[in-house]
């Protein structure tokens, strides 16, 4: 059964961690593809790795949302690896 976000490409920021992390989650187990942002790898690795672990698309992005050159270089690998962009969860912070 396919889940809500079936096909849809989400990014998530400050998702290692707390609710962020959870909606992130959620969103991967109803059929996103999520891109994980975050400044702490050690979270952010694991939980990635976890998910993906799980069958999830889930791909970490070490991105700093204060260094508008660092968010725009992720959004453009995620479009570039995805082919689009459907969902902002801009939570960092």
């Amino acid at each position: 059964m396919a889940g809500e976000f079936e096909g849809k490409v989400a990014i998530v920021t400050g998702a290692a961690g707390g609710i962020n992390r959870v909606i992130l989650t959620c969103l991967a187990e109803e059929g996103a593809t999520c891109v994980l942002v975050d400044i702490n790898d050690d979270w952010g690795e694991s939980l990635a790795t976890m998910l993906r672990g799980r069958g999830l698309e889930v791909m970490y992005s070490r991105t700093d949302v204060r260094d508008g050159e660092q968010v725009k270089a992720m959004v453009a690998r995620a479009v570039e690896t995805y082919g689009r962009l459907d969902i902002l969860v801009h939570g960092a912070g």
